[in-house]
């Protein structure tokens, strides 16, 4: 969005959109913005949508920097946001090398999720990591259990101890 605030004469205007990363520029768009012709005796409006979509980036973890320019016509204030990214996870490797590794998110053993989102499950599995509910039952080899907000439990129990979390690592941990 760019808040215009009748700054900007109707017409097109040439927008550069461009993400930095360690390797470089890691996403990179070019859109025409365009500011309509206000009806008589109104004015423009406020804010014009500049781009709408998704973007994936495919890099390394680490400092990453959106850039908004406009290539003629206008000089928005801000335009820039640096945020961090990052994919790079340590997942324990089955077999004889007993090494962990990092790279992209490739789980090979299966994740229970307890009091985990459907949103969250569904990443997780566009990521190649296979779920299943936890429900309490133990599991005859060590795995993951992603915890998140369990219904009708609070962090603590009325006694002080972490309220299932102690079910959680009994079952994890066999």
């Amino acid at each position: 969005m760019l808040a215009n605030e009748d700054v900007l004469a109707a017409g097109e205007y040439p927008v550069s959109l461009r993400v930095r990363g360690p390797s470089g520029v890691a996403w990179e768009k070019h859109v025409t913005l365009r500011i309509p012709k206000p009806p008589p005796g109104e004015d423009g409006s406020l804010a014009v949508e500049v781009f709408s979509g998704q973007v994936t980036l495919n890099g390394p973890p680490g400092e990453y920097e959106f850039a908004a320019s406009m290539d003629r016509g206008g000089a928005p204030f801000g335009g820039r946001l640096k945020f961090r990214m990052r994919i790079a996870f340590v997942v324990p490797v089955t077999g004889s090398s007993r090494k962990p590794r990092t790279g992209p998110l490739q789980a090979t053993l299966p994740v229970r999720l307890w009091g985990v989102g459907r949103a969250v499950e569904t990443w997780l599995k566009k990521q190649g990591v296979r779920c299943s509910p936890f429900e309490g039952n133990a599991s005859s080899r060590g795995e993951v259990i992603l915890v998140g907000k369990v219904p009708g439990r609070d962090r603590l129990g009325g006694d002080g101890k972490a309220n299932g979390l102690g079910e959680a690592a009994r079952c994890s941990c066999r």
